[in-house]
């Protein structure tokens, strides 16, 4: 009996230990799912994000729901979760999640912060502040429980107590430039800018590896003048009290010149030359930006000045080409508004090579051949030279086209040159004089040779669009249709030259390709036109565009034709002489009509200096062609003579 009785307390035992093993087996499996479950929960997950990217909230919610409860202490699941249930309002299950979470994690901070937003969203704030205080005590005035409150606090508005919180951090942990890029980032959203400043050089003071973000960071402020010059006066005031950081005289050159102060600029970076060594660097980056701007006139005073000191005479010759530069830049900039440059605007197959209508007196362009000159005699094998004697070839063939003396000085760069792209720009630089001398055999001859010889190189690819060019010119359009697959496959889809090359397929498709044999043979008049204009023979391409128009009256080239002659004309004459030609664009729409009411708008508006005439084409414009790519140009425009015309 007694046996018995201990067999059965045994097997009770027993049974009592499998019980507790199959019982704690079945939670270590909810706790650590196998990787088949983690799996299922990973793609669960995935999907609710996809469903909640694409408005399904609903959904979302759902699957985000079952995968908390799944595994209610994974803090990625919460937080999906719980921003979800904020942004729904649905107060009562966020509770839940909240206090479960804190339940399993009863030191994780940002949860702990949730519970007292809870509180502030449902309306109990004395309750929220109350709480968020007891945390501040609880997490011991850690770092990051400071940040978390001062983010949730901005969050929920509260931006009074978000500064005091970060004010609060400061004394209590006694850093006083605690969080101060926060800080700053933080007024800087609120566009308050002043405090912003006084926090981000704070920080830089503390922190001087950060003085490059704070630099970028004070670009954001917004031109206004009066704005400017608060801030302007306390990047001096910190400057006074660390004169020998170089750092807070370049942030405040930057931001002068941001504002176009660039005396003041100018200045600074002088002075940090001067605490940096006077390297040259920096204060050759600070006038090519100024040439970037097209602050031509100030570069150039600045570069004089570099020239004059003896601190920068290692940087002498860079300066002195920045200089040519700047001059020759200056001039070509003042050219009046080209009617030329408004068939296929930029263009490479469709537009004359020379510079048209310099209003610059003719001393200020002859300081940039002097100063190449002088640098040629100085250095007369140095890399300097080299660009001078390109420089100054390219003035040679674009602005005074003198086309044997260019070519002497190309032939000059090559010779003592080591860059290769200069040597490459000069060899198909000759193939251009060719061109612009008609002779398009030698041309094509130059062209085809620096292909063969240069394959693989990036001047393969100029050299065949060249030639593709030559070819056009010439009326040989079948040779340039049978070579449109090679070079665009030799270009690239995102080579600059590309779109050029489309745009020239599809005006041949559409007024050569799609036409019979008079339609062709009329296209081959028009490239004669073409090949004049590269050639800046405006007057001889009048007379084949004139004569082309009397026998081409209903066919595909028509309005091409009608458009360049029109061009023509008013490169000698104002656009009030042209009214015959300008009707039929309006009278009865073709492709070119838009675009023939913008060039008309700009030429009365810079060129013959007629505001109300301009205002008449930019109008005509927005009513007669509401789809054009030129309307938004159009509006802007208006608004600029309506300002310029309001005293």
């Amino acid at each position: 009996m007694r046996m018995q009785q201990l067999f059965h307390r045994e097997i009770s035992k027993l049974a009592v230990f499998i019980l507790v093993f199959v019982f704690g087996v079945a939670c270590f499996a909810q706790i650590r799912p196998n990787q088949a479950q983690q799996s299922e929960l990973k793609y669960r997950f995935e999907m609710a994000q996809r469903l909640e990217l694409q408005g399904q909230m609903d959904q979302a919610l759902e699957i985000y729901r079952f995968l908390v409860d799944s595994q209610p202490e994974n803090y990625t699941f919460y937080s999906r979760y719980s921003k979800l249930l904020f942004q729904n309002e649905n107060f009562p299950e966020a509770e839940r999640v909240i206090r479960r979470f804190l339940s399993l994690n009863p030191n994780f901070e940002s949860v702990a912060i949730d519970l007292g937003r809870l509180f502030f969203v449902k309306g109990d704030t004395v309750q929220a502040f109350t709480y968020w205080k007891d945390c501040l005590d609880r997490f011991h005035h850690s770092l990051s429980i400071y940040q978390t409150m001062f983010n949730v606090l901005v969050s929920v508005r509260q931006y009074e107590r978000a500064e005091h919180i970060i004010y609060d951090a400061r004394i209590y942990l006694k850093k006083p430039d605690q969080f101060s890029l926060e800080l700053a980032n933080y007024f800087l959203m609120r566009g308050e800018y002043v405090q912003a400043t006084q926090e981000f050089l704070l920080n830089g003071r503390a922190n001087p590896k950060n003085y490059s973000l704070i630099d970028n960071q004070l670009m954001k402020i917004p031109n206004e003048p009066a704005l400017a010059d608060m801030i302007d006066s306390l990047i001096a005031a910190e400057i006074n009290n660390f004169p020998e950081v170089p750092e807070l005289r370049r942030i405040r050159a930057d931001f002068n010149f941001k504002f176009k102060r660039f005396e003041v600029s100018w200045r600074e970076m002088l002075l940090v030359e001067s605490l940096t060594g006077f390297k040259g660097n920096t204060i050759l980056d600070f006038v090519n930006d100024l040439v970037n701007e097209r602050e031509y006139r100030q570069a150039e005073k600045c570069y004089a000045e570099i020239i004059q000191k003896r601190e920068f005479q290692p940087i002498t010759p860079k300066a002195l080409l920045g200089l040519a530069d700047a001059v020759e830049k200056s001039v070509l900039t003042q050219q009046t508004a080209s009617p030329l440059g408004y068939f296929f605007p930029g263009n490479v197959f469709f537009k004359t090579e020379f510079v048209q209508n310099v209003a610059d007196d003719e001393s200020h362009l002859q300081s940039a051949f002097s100063i190449y000159d002088s640098l040629i005699v100085a250095m007369p094998k140095s890399a300097y030279s080299a660009q001078a004697l390109y420089r100054l070839a390219e003035l040679r063939f674009l602005v005074l086209r003198d086309f044997d003396g260019a070519n002497s000085l190309y032939e000059q760069a090559i010779a003592i040159s080591r860059d290769a792209r200069i040597i490459e720009q000069c060899r198909l630089r000759t193939g251009d004089i060719f061109l612009v001398k008609g002779d398009l055999t030698s041309a094509l001859e130059i062209f085809r040779r620096e292909t063969e010889h240069r394959e693989g190189s990036e001047i393969e690819k100029s050299a065949q669009v060249r030639e593709l060019l030559t070819l056009f010119l010439s009326g040989d359009i079948e040779s340039v249709l049978k070579m449109k697959n090679d070079v665009l496959g030799l270009l690239g889809a995102k080579h600059e030259l590309f779109n050029d090359v489309l745009e020239l397929m599809s005006f041949i498709d559409e007024n050569y390709t799609k036409g019979d044999e008079k339609d062709k043979a009329q296209f081959s008049q028009f490239t004669k036109g073409e090949l004049f204009i590269r050639q800046n023979k405006l007057s001889e391409a009048e007379n084949v565009y004139q004569f082309l128009l009397s026998d081409c009256a209903g066919s595909l080239i028509e309005p091409a034709v009608r458009f360049r002659l029109l061009q023509m004309k008013l490169m000698l004459q104002p656009v009030t002489d042209c009214t015959e030609i300008i009707a039929p664009f309006v009278d009865n729409p073709n492709d070119y009509s838009d675009e023939t009411a913008f060039m008309l708008a700009e030429i009365s508006e810079l060129q013959d200096h007629r505001p109300s005439d301009a205002v008449y084409w930019y109008e005509l414009i927005l009513e007669k062609f509401p789809e054009s790519l030129y309307c938004d140009q159009a509006r802007n425009k208006l608004r600029e003579i309506e300002r310029e015309q309001i005293p």
